[in-house]
């Protein structure tokens, strides 16, 4: 998906290969979503923390911390999104 979205809007070049990772007793715990297919199973929490980067220029990430549900998924923080004007 973040794949398709940097597809469609046209920064696919400056997209790391960078999905996310699991959260436990450590921030950076596995399963690594990097490369990992391993399914998601109810309870567990992960990032998903797509990143661009221009090469010595600028960078930047989002990370949002998700907890698996019976039903799906559940972002815990309810910050708002866009860009804000420095």
């Amino acid at each position: 998906m973040a794949v398709d979205v940097a597809i469609q809007e046209g920064v696919l070049d400056y997209k790391i290969p960078l999905v996310g990772h699991g959260v436990g007793l450590d921030i950076h715990d596995l399963p690594d979503y990097y490369w990992d297919e391993t399914p998601l199973k109810v309870g567990e929490v992960f990032t998903v923390e797509p990143c661009l980067l221009i090469d010595g220029v600028a960078g930047t990430r989002i990370e949002d911390v998700v907890v698996v549900t019976e039903t799906g998924a559940r972002v815990p923080s309810n910050t708002e999104r866009g860009l804000t004007p420095s």
